[in-house]
């Protein structure tokens, strides 16, 4: 082909991987060379790169980048060798904790080579999904380390599922069906559950199967919870949120919901517990809190609101109550928050702020 040359894309040839190892071999020795090497990848006790276990590490494309040969490439089965191996000898040895920063990069990369050969097929499905269900985990298990972005967890979460759903489109157009379609299309639904856009058009394309599918149902009843309490659309809605936002949390500790669902919808606790503050804030009446009356409007228990938003305790829903303005008293039946307090004849939340900063994140509770 003449590269000076202009041809029509659906006449480009896909490049085809040939490298046998997990990690190219120029790459290991030009990382050896640079030393950045990481631990797992050195033969204990040296600097040198261990061949059988370095894995290729992600790297971003970039404009003038020079197309990559095919022994830089790792074709589906060796691929699909990769992602056993870092599953079963390193998050299953190391923890996630400990090997997170590797395998995630290491998982980035898996994606990448697959971007670049253009494969999307049946294969491409069974290496995204283990690690979209990754991600889930991380996101959750890992929101408390300082040195783990949930923010970035999320948005590379949200990559890997946005792929799975074109690849289960075009599988379904040919009549090929996965077996785990309707498991991941629930993730879908739960990580973009205040995108109302998506929601409608996303449900539209539902099949019967995957729509009536358990996962599917859980992952929908969830949603409506969510946007009973706060529609991105429409503010808050304090009568739903008065009446769900406690079902949401049952729901979520419920056995019949599956565990990683239940990760997936945890992103949103710090959204959904401040819909549910402002909806208790705007139903209690108070006393006048000028003349400080422990008025029964201020009868907000600590310990009923840490059970109806799934803290752990009465202390972490303090952290809550104390990060937005809500003062907690001590009483001899129980620690109380004053909240639903009147300002000047009208009702307020002690913080405006539609979200918190992303540190607050780590904050939350584990469902």
């Amino acid at each position: 082909m003449d590269p000076a040359k202009k041809y029509d894309l659906k006449d480009a040839v896909d490049i085809v991987g040939d490298c046998e190892d997990m990690c190219p071999e120029y790459e290991r020795h030009e990382r050896e060379y640079q030393n950045t090497l990481l631990t797992l990848e050195k033969i204990p006790g040296t600097e040198f790169v261990d061949h059988a276990r370095a894995v290729k590490r992600y790297k971003r494309s970039a404009a003038g980048d020079e197309k990559p040969l095919p022994c830089d490439l790792r074709p589906p089965r060796v691929l699909q060798k990769t992602m056993d191996y870092l599953i079963h000898e390193i998050i299953a040895v190391h923890g996630v904790e400990d090997s997170h920063s590797f395998v995630r990069d290491r998982f980035r990369s898996i994606r990448n080579d697959l971007t670049l050969q253009n494969i999307r097929g049946e294969e491409a499905v069974k290496l995204h999904e283990p690690i979209a269900r990754y991600h889930i985990l991380c996101a959750h298990h890992l929101c408390d380390v300082s040195t783990v972005n949930a923010a970035q967890e999320v948005e590379q979460l949200r990559k890997t599922l946005l792929s799975l759903m074109e690849f289960y489109d075009e599988l379904n157009a040919a009549n090929i069906f996965m077996p785990n379609e309707a498991e991941f299309r629930a993730y879908h639904v739960l990580a973009h559950a205040y995108a109302h856009a998506v929601q409608i058009k996303f449900e539209k394309s539902l099949s019967p199967a995957v729509l009536h599918h358990p996962y599917m149902q859980i992952a929908l009843q969830l949603r409506n919870y969510l946007y009973h309490g706060r529609r991105p659309d429409e503010g808050l809605r304090a009568d739903g949120a008065r009446s769900l936002h406690g079902r949401l949390f049952r729901l979520i500790a419920a056995p019949t919901t599956p565990y990683l669902l239940a990760c997936c919808i945890h992103t949103h606790f710090v959204k959904i517990r401040e819909a549910a503050f402002e909806a208790i804030n705007a139903s209690y009446c108070c006393g006048n809190q000028e003349k400080d009356e422990v008025h029964i409007g201020y009868r907000v228990y600590v310990r009923d609101l840490a059970e109806m938003l799934g803290f752990n305790d009465e202390d972490d829903c303090i952290i809550d109550l104390q990060y937005y303005g809500v003062e907690v008293r001590e009483l001899p039946e129980g620690r109380i928050a004053k909240i639903g307090t009147r300002v000047g004849g009208k009702k307020t939340f002690p913080l405006e702020s539609e979200y918190l900063h992303s540190w607050f994140v780590r904050r939350i509770a584990n469902p």
